[in-house]
């Protein structure tokens, strides 16, 4: 669980200190729009009824069409939405953000390097969490080594070349840097 939880957190922000894709879509945690949805019912709860139970308020047909309606406060329907919306571009902004961390693009989605991470995160998130009480056959050693090493082969052939060029703008400004006698820069 704990290189699943790892591999997750360096999937998930790497791509943001990198900072070299242009347009790349935010990474959005769901859970604070999830959050401020529940804040909200709470202080409607009197118009509502508790969250606890299924709503006892009047509801009328509608109009237009099969859905019974019913008077909701305007910012509980705002937070509703923006739980919908993350749910919704999920998909889409976590395979441009993917791309983004494996190829330096956002429109590489379908590449063959993207899809192998991709499947390489999804052998990690399935070990991110319990499952509540559900029993869960743990991989052995060898397999989360040979998912580790492949993530690290992933993005080594990303980050390595940043990293090697940033050593070698290091040596330089050390280089640079270095006084002579005289202090008149380099010798």
């Amino acid at each position: 669980m704990v290189a699943s939880h790892c591999v997750r957190e360096i999937a998930n922000n790497l791509v943001d200190h990198l900072d070299d894709v242009e347009g790349l879509p935010e990474y959005v945690d769901g859970s604070k729009h999830r959050q401020n949805l529940a804040k909200s019912w709470i202080s409607h709860e009197a118009l509502l009824g508790p969250v606890d139970r299924p709503t006892d308020v009047a509801a009328v047909p509608s109009p237009t069409g099969p859905a019974n309606l019913m008077t909701v406060p305007s910012d509980l329907v705002e937070r509703v939405r923006l739980v919908v919306e993350v749910e919704i571009g999920g998909t889409d902004r976590a395979g441009m953000r993917l791309s983004a961390l494996m190829t330096g693009q956002l429109d590489h989605t379908q590449s063959a390097s993207v899809r192998l991470l991709r499947d390489t995160l999804k052998f990690f998130q399935s070990f991110v969490h319990l499952r509540h009480g559900e029993p869960i056959e743990l991989p052995d050693r060898g397999e989360v080594l040979g998912h580790l090493a492949k993530f690290e082969e992933a993005l080594m052939g990303r980050v390595g070349d940043f990293f090697a060029r940033r050593s070698d703008i290091l040596d330089l400004l050390e280089r640079a840097n270095q006084r002579t006698n005289g202090g008149e820069g380099t010798k």
